[in-house]
């Protein structure tokens, strides 16, 4: 009895230290773990409850006692345990392990960048980039070595870890120095492997240049100059480049010159090669790359890699204004041409890809128009605001003679103008242009009267912009001349909200009008418009006429003065520049409705 009596004390002990630690496969149970677990041959492991995502998350989890509950979630291949503190579930992952991937084309996505010279420590400008195809997520280690014996004194090495499948570009950074002038072989390491993929490892050739070889050369940037059209969002092809002329002693020959620009809205250019003329001066192409996504002109810096100048040149790259849709509204679209949408000179102008298209000396580069719409002499209200409110407005009109809007159409251009729509408004038409002048400037005190008739002459002012002094000329301190009737002058007008271009005075006669001081022409400081007070002010034929069609183009359509012009005597006639006046008019209204207009999505 008594020995029964001792193994039940014993039991009793022995199952109070079991509950208080445990050990499995182990004697010595370390004293913090109430669970010690050991594989005696070195060969197993532990599995704890393995779960998906949605089998976990049937677990209810509501009171402190599961703070820390711990599965295995097969979905995420991590554990999770349970917070108290978060309510929520948390996952602990280790790294990834090594990732799979391959270059595809070793010849195509592996590019060396930065000049390499012997006894100079490579930089950031210094570096390869690769492309790579991820199909296994992971960590990754790519290198870049010369052969065994071959070393050179640098090498590259870039290290991270793809957390998604897919393509990416890595940029592996050089190191070190390299000691002599050389071509290396280089050879690409991926996670330790000289292989890719299933294929042997992608190389790669850097020619060291010799230090004490020193371009020694200046860049002549007067005869820099921009090759190619560039368009919106349209990759650069090798028509696209910047012509460089250098200079420089025979000293430099056999040299290395590296010349570019830094990348500016999407694209830049490079040239990197030989001096090696013996004429002492190399004309230095760099070839464009990228796409441009802004049509803003893009003024590049050029930079050059010279020893005995720092100094930079620059060069203009113009972006073609994609495609516009015009709406003009006048009389004589085939004759005269106060309606741009016909046969007419001033059709002429706007078709003519000399002035305005994609050829390599095009005075404004653009796409074209994709629609000139004949708006007809009289358009309906109807018409008029489903053409300037509508889901797809024009995105510049142009008036001429004869019309002019009514209350209600002027109210709908005045909402065009405040959404952002372009206005060029050669009109005349006093009740009309007082319906539309009236609002554009809060004023209702304003008026439109007659001033000089035809042949009168009115000097441009000094204003400098893209109008006055613009791409198919300079019209400042010059004179454009009245068409046929009379001009119309705007009075009692407060011109700190205008650019005014011209004023009533009329130098064929030197006098002022009768009706009183004001203005014949203006651009507004906010709205997309600039109104001349002739309807004819386009006005075009083949005839010789002093007082008559003041507009003139040469025989490739480019924009002249007309000689001979004013309602006087044969010897104080001038010349009148009405073209040049409307071309450059044109151009700054095509900006407008790309920077700032009623389609443009810069606003």
């Amino acid at each position: 009895m008594l020995r029964n009596e001792i193994c039940a004390i014993l039991l009793f002990f022995l199952s109070f230290c079991i509950y208080a630690q445990t050990g499995i496969g182990v004697y010595d149970v370390n004293p913090n773990a109430a669970l010690h677990i050991e594989a005696p041959l070195g060969d197993k492991g532990i599995i704890i409850p393995r779960l998906t995502t949605q089998d976990r998350d049937k677990i209810k989890v509501d009171n402190t006692d599961e703070n820390g509950l711990t599965i295995y979630n097969t979905d995420e291949g991590c554990f999770n345990y349970w917070s108290i503190i978060e309510k929520k579930w948390k996952s602990v992952c280790g790294q990834l392990g090594k990732a799979k991937f391959e270059i595809l084309d070793c010849q195509s996505d592996v590019k060396v960048y930065g000049l390499y010279k012997s006894k100079e420590s490579v930089n950031l400008n210094h570096y390869v980039t690769v492309k790579v195809n991820v199909t296994k997520k992971g960590t990754y280690h790519i290198v870049g070595i010369t052969d065994d014996g071959k070393d050179n004194g640098y090498y590259f090495s870039g290290s991270g870890e793809f957390l998604s499948l897919g393509t990416y570009t890595l940029k592996i950074p050089a190191m070190g120095q390299p000691r002599v002038a050389q071509k290396d072989k280089l050879t690409l390491l991926l996670n330790g492997e000289k292989t890719n993929g299933n294929g042997p490892a992608c190389s790669f050739e850097i020619t060291v240049e010799d230090s004490d070889k020193k371009p020694a050369f200046r860049m002549d940037c007067s005869n820099t100059k921009v090759y190619g059209v560039y368009l919106l969002n349209q990759q650069l092809t090798q028509s696209n480049f910047i012509s460089v002329k250098i200079k420089y002693g025979a000293e430099a020959i056999g040299s290395t010159y590296i010349i570019e620009t830094d990348e500016l809205d999407g694209i830049k250019f490079k040239g990197q090669g030989k001096v090696t003329s013996p004429n002492l001066e190399q004309d230095i192409i760099l070839y464009g790359e990228g796409a441009p996504y802004t049509t803003d002109l893009k003024r590049v810096i050029i930079r050059s890699n010279s020893s005995v100048t720092t100094g930079v040149c620059y060069a203009n790259v113009r972006i073609a204004i994609p495609k516009k849709k015009i709406l003009s509204i006048g009389n004589s679209k085939n004759g005269y041409g106060y309606n741009f949408s016909g046969t007419a000179a001033s059709n002429k102008l706007i078709r003519e890809p000399l002035n305005y298209g994609t050829d390599q000396n095009s005075v404004i580069s653009f796409e074209g128009w994709s629609e000139i719409k004949d708006g007809t002499s009289n358009p309906s209200t109807s018409d008029l605001r489903t053409w300037l409110l509508g889901n797809a407005p024009y995105d510049i009109v142009i008036l001429g003679y004869s019309w002019g809007p009514n209350v209600e159409q002027a109210d709908i251009m005045m909402e065009y103008l405040i959404r952002g729509g372009v206005i060029l408004a050669f009109s005349e038409n006093k009740i009309g242009m007082t319906n539309l002048l009236r609002l554009v400037t809060s004023n209702n005190s304003l008026n439109i009267k007659n001033g000089f008739s035809a042949g009168s002459l009115y000097v441009y002012s000094a204003v400098d912009d893209m109008v006055l002094n613009g791409p198919f000329g300079d019209v400042r301190g010059q004179m454009w001349g009245e068409d046929a009737s009379a001009t119309s002058v705007a009075l009692n007008m407060d011109t700190s909200a205008v650019y005014v271009y011209s004023d009533s005075f009329d130098k064929a006669t030197d006098k002022s009008p009768s009706v009183g001081h004001g203005i014949t022409a203006f651009k507004h400081r906010v709205y997309n418009l600039i109104w001349v007070g002739d309807g004819g002010f386009n006005s075009n034929h083949t005839g010789t006429s002093n007082t008559i069609c003041p507009f003139k183009l040469n025989s490739n359509n480019f924009p002249i003065e007309k000689q001979g012009y004013g309602n006087t005597t044969t010897a104080k006639r001038k010349a009148v520049y009405n073209s040049i006046f409307t071309a450059n008019a044109i151009g700054w209204a095509l900006n407008q409705a790309e920077q700032s207009g009623i389609n443009s999505n810069k606003k």
